[in-house]
């Protein structure tokens, strides 16, 4: 067998170990299948981003090799909004390096339990270490710290659907100490573009640089939503068909191991109706958040608070920062930029205060921000419009539903009757 022939049915291999840290979270007693000739070494348990103490993966050992698993989280994509972006130190390597402070933080919680487990185990033994999403991003962190830290110099990783883990000094590092590297991602997963490579901290003028780790190894798959573009079973299903009868093996020889074999239009028909539930859900209270703030001449979110004819630039700036463009003349606006879960917004100034604000929402999983708001939606919860236009913005046609609010008037910017560009607010 080729080594080709080798790596793809460790990488499938793997993507199955991941499923199965899902399972054991899932189940209230923490099973799983331990697959042949594998057995369980230890629990890892960690501080999850809701500050809750979780299982959080496991450790394998067999005769020959050793395995440390990650889980993600039970949720798709929705996680990565949910993480502010900022960034610490790695304190585990002599190299400057900053990783995500998130990500950091969770792994550091089980570090010590990790790190102990392993030095009871024969450094003979070479050391694979796995994750899925969230999951990933810890693994990446295990392997570059068990690497420097312990006596398993040369860890293989493979992560699945993995965010960005920390900046371009990181990413550095992490292929100097972990050379057998092979990140495995979905170009049409979200959660693989995240954190976006320049992040600003929002209200904060500091900026945080991130950088994907080595080696790529990418795949192309498309299942109508954004968690069937994510899940593990999906890159266990797509991993598959590079080697069919080690997947049929594998799955006969380990019953209930392999996480959905056959990823059917059916199941993706169904997580993209899941998907798009949520999303119309979450859009609609996007839109309804506007409601009541716009009557005083505001935005809800970060920028709430600050009023259209009353608030100063100074306020602006206290408020959220220094834009990413400022301004280039009176008829310009400030610019800030969506970065993870937070929205962009443009602001233009007359004699010093606010003339108009711009909400232009979010970049990841936009579809349960503005980007899920349609004329429809519009008109049945908020009613007929006060005016409906359309003009041209270069070679696009827009149309533009006014709704007047008190002092105050709010356009909504359509390009299409599905696809909302952005919120203008501003007096009447």
């Amino acid at each position: 067998m080729s080594k080709a022939d080798d790596l793809q049915q460790r990488t499938i291999f793997l993507a199955a170990i991941c499923g199965q840290t899902y399972a054991q979270f899932e189940n209230a007693d923490g099973s799983f299948v331990v697959p042949s000739p594998y057995t369980r070494l230890e629990t890892i348990e960690a501080r999850s981003i809701t500050d809750d103490w979780e299982r959080f993966g496991f450790i394998l050992d067999s005769d020959q090799e050793v395995i440390i698993a990650f889980r993600g989280t039970s949720t798709t994509t929705n996680w990565i909004a949910d993480l502010i972006a900022s960034q610490k130190k790695y304190k585990y390597i002599k190299e400057d390096c900053m990783t995500h402070r998130g990500f950091t933080d969770i792994y550091a919680s089980a570090r010590t339990r990790i790190i102990s487990t392993l030095a009871k185990v024969s450094r003979g033994k070479t050391l694979f270490i796995t994750g899925h999403s969230l999951g990933a991003a810890l693994a990446t962190l295990c392997a570059v710290d068990v690497a420097a830290n312990t006596g398993f110099r040369s860890p293989y990783l493979f992560t699945f659907g993995s965010p960005r883990v920390g900046d371009p000094a990181f990413a550095k590092a992490c292929a100097s100490y972990v050379p057998n590297s092979f990140r495995i991602a979905n170009l049409f997963d979200v959660v693989t573009h995240a954190p976006p490579a320049v992040y600003k901290l929002p209200k904060r003028s500091k900026t945080f640089y991130y950088s994907h780790v080595k080696n790529l190894s990418p795949r192309h798959f498309q299942l109508g939503s954004f968690g069937g573009n994510h899940v593990i079973s999906s890159y266990f299903n797509e991993l598959s068909k590079l080697q069919p009868e080690y997947t049929k093996m594998l799955s006969s020889a380990n019953p209930g191991f392999c996480p959905f074999p056959e990823y059917s239009v059916h199941q993706a028909n169904a997580a993209a109706a899941a998907d798009a539930g949520y999303a119309s859900k979450q859009a609609l209270q996007t839109l309804n958040s506007f409601y009541k703030p716009a009557l005083k001449g505001q935005f809800p979110g970060a920028v709430s608070g600050l009023t259209v004819g009353n608030s100063t630039r100074q306020d602006v700036l206290h408020k959220i920062g220094e834009p990413e463009n400022p301004m280039k003349d009176a008829d310009g606006f400030d610019v800030y930029s969506a970065n993870m879960g937070n929205p962009g917004y443009a602001i233009n100034y007359k004699l010093g205060k606010i003339r108009e604000m711009r909400y232009f929402g979010t970049n990841v999983e936009r579809q349960t921000n503005i980007g899920g708001i349609t004329m429809k939606m519009l008109k049945q919860n908020w009613y007929a419009p006060s005016s409906v236009s359309t003009f041209k913005t270069g070679n696009k046609t827009q149309t533009k539903l006014t709704y007047n609010r008190g002092n105050y008037k709010l356009e909504f910017i359509f390009n299409s009757s599905t696809e909302l560009d952005h919120i203008n607010l501003l007096t009447k």
